[in-house]
Formats: C-alpha cells, sequence, structure tokens
C-alpha cells in the first residue's frame, strides 16, 4: 500500500494533499546562500515524468532545503518513507538530511548518494531507522516533511538533487492491521462523545471541574 504525498505532475506548489510546498532558506535575503526548486521534465522508468529540480548554494553555518506540508496526516499505518532520487552528473550533495515533523516532534535520517545515485534510484526508508521516531503513536497527526542540505554537513557547496514521488507505504498486511486499530479508536472516541453528550448539564459541568482539576495536580508542571 503507497500513500502519494506528491508526484509534481500537477507542476503546483501544492501537494497532492492539500499541503503547501517550497523551497526555504536560512536567509532568504542572503544572496550567497539559497535553494531553488522548480519542476523539470525526466524519463524514469521509461517514461516521462515532470520532477522536483532542487537546486542549493550553502556556506558553512547555512541550511537550507525544501518542505511539503502533511496536513495532519496520520503515519501509523505506514512502515516507510518512499522516494525516488537522482544525483546530477558534477555536481550534487553528497548527504542530505529528510526531516518528519509534528507540531511537538522532529525526527530525522541522513542519506548518503552513491555512485550509482546518477540514475534514479527509489528509497525506502523504514520509519524506525529516523532519528527520534519512537512510538508510531507519536504520529498520529505529521505536520511536514523537509528536504535539509546543511552547510556544516553537505558537500560541495552547490549542487542539484532530482526527487519524485514522495509518499509512505506499508505491506498490505499491516496496513490493513493498523487501520483496523485507527477505526476502533475513532469508534471508541465517538462513543465517549456521545456518552457525554448525553449527561445532564450539572453532572457535566462536575466531569468538567474533576478533568480540569487532575490535569494540573498530575500533568502540569509546578515551575510554569
Amino acid at each position: 500500500v503507497t500513500f502519494l504525498i506528491d508526484d509534481f505532475e500537477a507542476k503546483r506548489w501544492v501537494n497532492m494533499i492539500g499541503g503547501p510546498c517550497s523551497s526555504w532558506e536560512t536567509d532568504p535575503y542572503k544572496a550567497s546562500e539559497y535553494c531553488r526548486a522548480s519542476f523539470n521534465e525526466d524519463e524514469r522508468g521509461g517514461r516521462k515524468a515532470t520532477v522536483l529540480r532542487l537546486q542549493y548554494n550553502l556556506n558553512k553555518t547555512d541550511y537550507n532545503g525544501y518542505y511539503t506540508k502533511l496536513n495532519g496526516l496520520d503515519l501509523r499505518p505506514y512502515k516507510y518513507l518512499t522516494l525516488w532520487i537522482k544525483r546530477s552528473e558534477k555536481f550534487y550533495p553528497n548527504v542530505f538530511k529528510i526531516e518528519i515533523k509534528t507540531n511537538t516532534k522532529t525526527a530525522f535520517y541522513r542519506y548518503t548518494f552513491t555512485y550509482s545515485d546518477v540514475e534514479w534510484t527509489r528509497l525506502e526508508i523504514p520509519l524506525e531507522k529516523f532519528y527520534n521516531f519512537g512510538k508510531p503513536d507519536n504520529w498520529k497527526q505529521a505536520s511536514e516533511l523537509t528536504i535539509v542540505f546543511e552547510g556544516r554537513q553537505t558537500k560541495p557547496a552547490s549542487g542539484v538533487l532530482y526527487i519524485d514521488d514522495i509518499g509512505f507505504s506499508s505491506p498490505v498486511s499491516f496496513y490493513n492491521r493498523q487501520a483496523a486499530l485507527i477505526e476502533k479508536e475513532a469508534g471508541n472516541k465517538n462513543k465517549e462523545m456521545r456518552k457525554l453528550a448525553s449527561l445532564p448539564e450539572d453532572e457535566l459541568l462536575d466531569l468538567i471541574s474533576q478533568k480540569t482539576f487532575d490535569y494540573f495536580w498530575l500533568e502540569a508542571s509546578p515551575v510554569t
């Protein structure tokens, strides 16, 4: 099962799930540091395709790259991040970083290019290999996927990277199992909401008061 985030065929700065996407820079006003995103016609697997072209230039302390918003996508049914990559023949990043984010968490994976990547190569990166990924339940609402060129890591200081078909995938059995758990969780939440909606007003206010007290007593930091 593969869920595509973007195949770039529409040539728009909005991905296939409605999230904005674009290049980004540490300092947009710094002429010596930039990442320029554009669409390029190429051939992959015997067919013509529109792909993403990223041209970067860095100083040692700079960071730049490309982002695509995930709009709260639930990653629990997926085991892998998938994408196709190709480097330019002469100047290309020896390594780049891929970040996946929620509003409170960032996990990352660094990919090092090989000589063969001058041709289109499909990456299938296990999500568990991302540093700081942790438990799947942390990823109920993913917010963003980011490609990062790092001045201290990426050599040479300028180059070109091609990307196509960014998505998430998993074996059918794993996907179905996770999807069933998510559906069951949603059903339990709906039951709880219906139960709350049926409570008399005074009982509902008492419950809210108790939950508020429990939060400040058990969860809130005494410092803040």
